[in-house]
């Protein structure tokens, strides 16, 4: 069946450009969808990891407001501004 195909593609000249544009087509779609998928992967880890090191800062104030430092100093260890370190001491 599959050289029946292939003889046939092979002596019309139209068929062969038809099939050979269908692959090129096929085997594109896969390639891009595989870059968008890998893209995808990559971006949610940087967005999970930015959450992640946002919510550790965040536990790193509190903690610090727990154990009574200033808030000058929770300022200057974790870089948050003093109205969200004001916030979070009202948690």
């Amino acid at each position: 069946m599959a050289k029946e195909i292939l003889s046939n593609i092979s002596q019309n000249e139209e068929e062969r450009f038809r099939y050979l544009s269908r692959l090129k087509f096929q085997t594109d779609l896969t390639h891009n969808q595989a870059v968008a998928r890998d893209e995808g992967i990559k971006q949610g880890k940087a967005e999970g990891l930015s959450e992640g090191f946002a919510k550790g800062i965040l536990e790193t104030a509190k903690n610090a407001l727990k154990k009574g430092l200033t808030f000058d100093i929770v300022a200057d260890i974790t870089g948050l501004p003093m109205e969200e370190i004001e916030k979070l001491s009202l948690a």
